[in-house]
């Protein structure tokens, strides 16, 4: 698993970064794409944010690829109904 992956895993499992993450990949939510692009790397660089306060992952490895690669992955992502934490 990739950093970005391991990104978009934390958003599955943490119910505040699952409801945004849903919210994200909602159509209709936003006016624009630019918007919906600017909400998923907000929401990527949150979730990576706690991650590194909570140990998970290094603030040396992550690179901002890997914020913007997390940012395409939420863009793609579609919810299940057994994904809700």
């Amino acid at each position: 698993m990739n950093i970005a992956e391991h990104i978009l895993s934390w958003a599955e499992n943490s119910q505040p970064h699952w409801r945004r993450l849903k919210e994200v990949c909602t159509p209709g939510n936003f006016i624009r794409p630019q918007g919906q692009a600017i909400a998923a790397a907000n929401l990527a660089t949150t979730v990576a944010s706690h991650m590194i306060e909570a140990g998970d992952l290094s603030r040396m490895e992550l690179e901002p690829d890997d914020i913007l690669d997390a940012a395409k992955l939420f863009l793609s992502w579609k919810p299940e109904p057994e994904n809700s934490p």
